[in-house]
């Protein structure tokens, strides 16, 4: 389902195919977009490892690097040297920064610092030679549905759950032949019900392939 039949279904939804338009193509377009971030946080956001920004060049003695903002959450991270050793990265927060007095000092990467700062984050100890950081992350969409060439990146299965978020900002729009407050809550339900049964999905299926053993077995 790209962009277009899903501003068709929209449409559909809200009974409004026949010009004079009572939403513009821009607001369902703008619907679309809040609804597909709104639905990357409430579900955890979109798995990557890929994307461009998720390599970061470092020089030797950086401590703090900037974090993209459409970053949720962290996975993993690796520091490899520009000689190519490779260095896994625990990741640590405040309380770890508390308990085990992460060091601003030289030496070689143990660590990822989160939390400290709401842009960066800090490789601890800090690396003496140049190289790059790989994440591993969690994040919002890359670009705005806005934008003329940008389409969906929600999976196809979960895009109809989207459509309950855009009726719900549709249908509190200021205007006396759009405003439904009741309706409006009604998809917001929908919408909160349908996210927390994709976020359950995603939480079985970070952990399907998993096998504990017991006792050396």
């Amino acid at each position: 389902m790209d962009k277009a039949a899903l501003l068709k279904d929209l449409r559909r939804d809200l009974q409004d195919e026949i010009s004079p338009y009572l939403w513009q193509d821009e607001e369902l377009l703008s619907y679309l977009d809040q609804s597909q971030i709104e639905f990357c946080r409430e579900t955890g956001g979109i798995a990557d490892a890929r994307s461009d920004f998720l390599t970061i060049s470092v020089d030797a003695g950086t401590e703090w690097v900037d974090i993209d903002p459409r970053i949720i959450k962290v996975r993993s991270a690796e520091f490899i040297e520009d000689g190519g050793r490779r260095y896994k990265l625990e990741l640590m927060n405040m309380e770890d920064v508390e308990e085990f007095r992460c060091p601003h000092t030289p030496g070689v990467p143990i660590g990822l610092v989160l939390g400290e700062s709401e842009d960066a984050a800090r490789i601890t100890y800090i690396p003496m030679v140049a190289g790059v950081l790989k994440l591993i992350v969690y994040r919002l969409p890359l670009a705005s549905l806005m934008e003329k060439d940008v389409e969906p990146e929600i999976a196809v299965e979960h895009r109809p759950t989207m459509l309950f978020f855009a009726k719900y900002l549709a249908y509190m729009k200021p205007d006396a032949e759009t405003f439904n407050k009741d309706t409006a809550e009604f998809n917001l339900t929908l919408f909160t019900a349908n996210c927390e049964k994709a976020r359950k999905e995603k939480g079985r299926m970070k952990h399907r392939y998993r096998t504990v053993r017991y006792g050396g077995y």
